[in-house]
């Protein structure tokens, strides 16, 4: 058979044993039906049956994806700028070489009620993901699975998705440490593969294809009500809980739960870390309570509900996880993946939560240099260190090049606006009822620094800036700030050095739609 180039350009694009709708390219096996959707050029949906054609499939993509096709006698290649992909007629075979020269394969079979898809595994491969799991290693290689959450991602940089209902059992090189098996009762098996490279690329390009997210706003930030006190929990059981929400996260489920009601029932040490824990996690039950740890935790959700916005917005916009375990967030980091015990609550927020009855954690600190946030202290990334802990507070650390917006800590008071330099940063503030952004931007230039707020709302901020020498002057336009001697004499246009912490503090008001830019000069 010769060999032809069909482009995406054409209305319709035939070739023998293979007709195309839209991005839809439907084989013809000589046993079943088999079919091919591009979603993008970094994602395809493969579905391969061995009984009758089903009724219309759900089709994913309504706009032209730009993909050649090439016939090669006894496949079909297609080709776009992320993926050469080359199916087999039988509909039995798959092969898929990235831009990027990474190569996969996959082999189908039914036998025995069960259609089984095999595929090479590399030596050094990881396999994330395949729902709730309290195991302290993330990695699920070498272990059966048994699941009805069959999202996988692969360190190799691609991911898969299995959409046909069913509970599924993964093979992870346990039975041969080469192969990865995936069975499903049945007679049809349909799944998404995803490009990546990166876990979030991966969770993106997952939102793009299934739609999938979890509302997340303000009413899911309230904490509520448990149901009956259940048994009281245990520190082994908080341990399993850290775990289970970062397996969730690599399994592509997005905003998270937490009871605290089995810790309420614990009381001690272990209520009191649990409760600052549940502070950081979206979806929080308890039971009512008037002690200190659910007050202390009440008011931490307060103050962190417009940071926990922006990730709302993330989740329902670009489908990311709000907790981004250390293998998620700095995936290039050969040593991130090994640390489970701590994890980032979005992109500027490192938790280390403190579970037992200790007075330090070890804390692994990724690239760059990170600021406890109790205690203005910095450490240096990659490395481990010893971090005291004291009772009332979990340490907390945020990276430098980063802005954490926090709600005022007294009612009427400003936003404060926690700026960490040496890099640049800036921070999009997600305003739940204009659903819009408002955006913040921090950068330092030499002996300068430029703070700048674009506001859709008028509003009061407190920038407050760590790390940071005394200044000279701060001024907006031609207006110059004045210098107070103390925190509390602060107001717009009034700015002050906290020798103490090393922080300067500089106060604004923004115009509604405005854009206030601060100039600081030492």
């Amino acid at each position: 058979m010769s060999r032809s180039i069909f482009a995406v350009a054409l209305l319709a694009v035939c070739l023998p044993g293979q007709t195309r709708r839209t991005n839809t390219f439907e084989l013809s096996p000589a046993e079943g039906w088999a079919e091919v959707e591009w979603v993008s050029t970094s994602t395809f949906r493969y579905s391969r049956a061995w009984g009758a054609a089903p009724g219309k499939s759900r089709r994913v993509s309504a706009e032209r994806v730009d993909v050649t096709v090439e016939d090669l006698g006894e496949r079909i290649r297609f080709k776009t700028g992320y993926l050469t992909v080359e199916v087999d007629k039988s509909g039995n075979r798959i092969d898929v070489t990235s831009s990027g020269g990474r190569r996969t394969w996959a082999v189908f079979t039914r036998a025995d009620g069960v259609v089984r898809m095999e595929s090479g595994v590399s030596a050094t491969e990881r396999f994330y993901g395949l729902g709730p799991h309290t195991g302290a290693n993330l990695d699920r290689r070498g272990s059966v699975v048994e699941t009805r959450r069959p999202f996988l991602v692969s360190t190799r940089g691609y991911g898969e998705y299995f959409r046909t209902p069913g509970t599924y059992r993964f093979d992870l090189g346990s039975t041969d440490k080469e192969i990865r098996r995936v069975t499903v009762p049945g007679d049809r098996i349909e799944y998404f593969y995803y490009h990546g490279p990166t876990p979030k690329q991966i969770m993106e390009e997952h939102y793009e294809a299934t739609g999938e997210y979890e509302d997340f706003g303000t009413k899911e930030l309230a904490v509520r009500k448990a149901a009956a006190a259940p048994a009281a929990a245990s520190w082994e059981d908080l341990r399993k809980t850290v775990y289970r929400l970062q397996h969730e996260s690599m399994s592509g489920m997005q905003v998270p739960e937490f009871n605290l009601a089995p810790y309420q029932a614990a009381g001690g040490g272990v209520y009191e870390r649990a409760a600052q824990l549940a502070a950081f996690i979206p979806l929080a039950g308890a039971t009512s309570d008037t002690r200190a740890p659910y007050r202390s935790m009440q008011t931490w959700r307060t103050r962190l509900v417009p940071y926990m916005l922006a990730y709302g917005y993330e989740v329902a916009t670009r489908g990311i996880p709000v907790i981004h375990p250390l293998v998620m967030q700095f995936p290039k980091d050969a040593e991130a993946w090994k640390y489970t015990d701590e994890f980032m609550v979005g992109d500027e927020l490192l938790v280390a939560p403190v579970l037992g009855n200790v007075d330090s954690v070890q804390v692994y600190f990724p690239q760059g240099i990170w600021t406890d946030l109790r205690t203005n202290k910095t450490y240096n990334g990659r490395q481990v260190a010893t971090v005291p802990v004291v009772p009332g507070e979990m340490p907390i650390f945020v990276r430098n090049g980063s802005i954490l917006p926090l709600a005022a800590a007294e009612a009427g008071g400003p936003m404060e606006l926690h700026y960490f330099p040496k890099l640049a940063a800036e921070f999009f503030l997600y305003e739940e009822d204009l659903r819009d952004i408002s955006q913040v931007h921090a950068a330092p230039a030499g002996e300068f620094m430029r703070l700048e707020t674009e506001s859709l709302k008028a509003r009061t901020y407190e920038w407050v800036v760590h790390h940071s020498p005394p200044c000279r002057k701060v001024e907006m336009g031609t207006k110059l700030f004045v210098q107070v001697s103390s925190r509390d004499r602060l107001a717009p246009g009034r700015w002050f050095y906290d020798k103490a912490s090393g922080n300067l503090h500089v106060r604004v008001r923004a115009a509604a739609g405005g854009d206030e830019i601060v100039n600081i000069s030492f």
